[in-house]
């Protein structure tokens, strides 16, 4: 999503970053949109680590047997990656809440052999009522993110309520 690649360029790009308090050259990002995913083919769980900013669309970013298709510089590789074989968490829920834990998992791991923690950002889908809330929620629980983006609809059926 366009609000994605704001936050990971915002991120790399800043002189001062915003939230972090060191300077960072590399951004991990935690896709669980398996629909519309940033760095990967549909049907992937991934975790990517990023050194530039992305300045393409999303199928010039695709990283496919673990490197750039595009770009061979290396700007961004992933780390770990799961094809969970579906557009949607629908299909097999427990699953999809599965991978996202160990690709988190492996995110925890990858920090423990760095000085300087890299900063992660995970892209969810937009399902957020009914059972997407659970899925999503039991994801927000496995992650436990320091902060949570929602980004408001006209109307109620487009939101999704963080009050649990």
């Amino acid at each position: 999503s366009t609000f994605l690649r704001y936050i990971i360029n915002r991120t790399l790009s800043a002189p001062k970053p915003i939230i972090l308090t060191k300077q960072t050259s590399e951004v991990a990002i935690l896709d669980l949109d398996s629909g519309q995913p940033e760095l990967s083919p549909p049907g992937m769980l991934t975790l990517t680590v990023l050194k530039r900013p992305l300045l393409s669309d999303p199928p010039m970013n695709m990283v496919v047997g673990g490197c750039n298709i595009h770009n061979d510089d290396e700007r961004f590789h992933h780390e770990a990656a799961y094809f969970f074989g579906d557009v949607t968490s629908k299909s097999d829920p427990d699953t999809f809440i599965q991978m996202g834990s160990q690709l988190m998992q492996q995110y925890e791991k990858l920090n423990a052999e760095k000085e300087t923690p890299i900063p992660l950002i995970v892209n969810t889908d937009g399902w957020v009522k009914g059972f997407g809330y659970e899925i999503l929620s039991a994801i927000i629980g496995a992650i436990n993110p320091g902060h949570v983006v929602q980004i408001l609809g006209n109307t109620k059926a487009k939101s999704f309520d963080m009050s649990s």
